[in-house]
């Protein structure tokens, strides 16, 4: 009984690991082509925005194995997905402080202009 309940709880984390990826996707490909008015292309940010697209592809695919991994039972996959979803993450960890800090100084150079 327990076993199917730590299986359920792999298959839901699994599952929202995949659907944190598509909106990954969704908004860092939309910012990407400029189709709202980010501005992302004119602050030079398009490689980092290809980066985030990557590491949404990778984070993906990590959850869809870990939901096979747990639907089969196979453990050193289950452990294999969870250990690509932590790198994932402490990836999205350094770019959004990256992304911080550069925006934290583009908007203290901006202020040192106007004022």
């Amino acid at each position: 009984m327990v076993v199917h309940k730590i299986k359920g709880f792999s298959i839901a984390f699994s599952v929202l690991y995949v659907m944190l990826a598509v909106a990954d996707l969704a908004v860092t490909i939309s910012w990407y082509v400029d189709g709202v008015d980010t501005g992302a292309s004119k602050m030079d940010y398009q490689g980092v925005l290809a980066l985030l697209i990557s590491l949404g592809v990778i984070l993906g695919a990590a959850g869809m194995m870990g939901c096979i991994a747990s639907l089969k039972e196979a453990l050193w996959a289950a452990i294999l997905s969870t250990l690509v979803v932590f790198l994932t993450a402490c990836c999205f960890g350094v770019i959004a402080g990256y992304l911080g800090t550069q925006l934290v100084h583009n908007r203290i150079i901006v202020c040192r202009c106007l004022g």
